[in-house]
């Protein structure tokens, strides 16, 4: 069984999941998609015996009936702080948004999210997913074919990624596989720093850990080629991201812009119709 099995086997009932939290939780929106959160980190990391599981969509329904009872039984539901920077579409919108005393003041808020998100992406694709919409400048439909999956698929990871970002940010322990993961040390960024010194910064951060040997340009070719190949594993994704000579070179592969020609502000907002209309 392939190591993503269990998440992919999620991310592909994401949308009737969130519908039959909604109907388990009266159509309380918070309280559905917290269900549907905690089901997808209880089962990605527990990850149960497919094998030994007759009915997929009957087991997760069950999953998210049990929980919905313990949240009945702690008679209070679990609030998450609402990240300002994590809930913007790309990080160069948030911090467009914020004058300089306040891009100061959530400076470690963006090292958490930054180091959420590069040890999630060893785990899970939402962290890899993560990293190239809102650190690295990419647009969901190129990342759709960086990850060879549905565009919705993308969407779909990016809501769970900024949902754990979020509960990681009000609570750094609340998610267990954070708490054995060493900080990413940043520089400290000054008064006054753009938003253009920031994105430098963190970028340099996500690249440190890169592979000491890169893919062959044949590994690369047999991924993207060919026409029926699989979804790009979590594992060869995340290395992907952490290097940039790679990520370049699957660039130059899929016809997309190169890392140093992705400027922040220009990769902010909604996709052009025009880009839409290639994939």
């Amino acid at each position: 069984m392939r190591e993503e099995a269990h998440e992919e086997i999620f991310i592909q009932r994401y949308e009737r999941l969130l519908d039959q939290a909604l109907q388990i939780a009266a159509r309380d929106r918070q309280l559905a998609e917290d269900l549907v959160q905690e089901a997808y980190l209880q089962f990605t990391l527990a990850r149960p015996d497919l094998q030994g599981i007759q009915n997929v969509d009957g087991y997760l329904y069950g999953m998210l009936k049990k929980l919905h009872i313990s949240h009945l039984r702690r008679a209070s539901r679990l609030k998450y702080v609402s990240s300002f920077l994590v809930d913007y579409d790309t990080l160069e919108l948030g911090l467009r948004a914020m004058d300089l005393g306040a891009q100061i003041r959530v400076q470690d808020e963006l090292r958490l999210i930054c180091h959420f998100a590069f040890v999630r992406k060893a785990s899970s694709k939402a962290g890899s997913v993560l990293l190239l919409r809102f650190f690295l400048g990419y647009y969901p439909s190129e990342i759709a074919r960086i990850i060879r999956g549905p565009r919705a698929a993308v969407d779909d990871w990016l809501r769970i990624a900024r949902r754990e970002a979020k509960r990681y940010i009000d609570d750094p322990r609340s998610l267990s596989f954070m708490t054995e993961s060493p900080a990413i040390e940043f520089p400290q960024i000054g008064f006054g720093a753009t938003a253009f010194d920031v994105m430098n910064e963190l970028r340099r951060a996500i690249f440190v850990g890169r592979h000491s040997i890169c893919f062959s340009n044949g590994q690369l070719a047999n991924t993207y080629a060919a026409k029926d190949t699989e979804p790009v594993g979590s594992a060869t994704l995340a290395q992907l991201v952490g290097c940039p000579q790679c990520l370049d070179r699957v660039n130059e592969l899929l016809g997309l812009a190169p890392l140093s020609e992705r400027c922040p502000v220009d990769m902010a907002g909604l996709e052009m119709k025009a880009r839409e209309k290639g994939d």
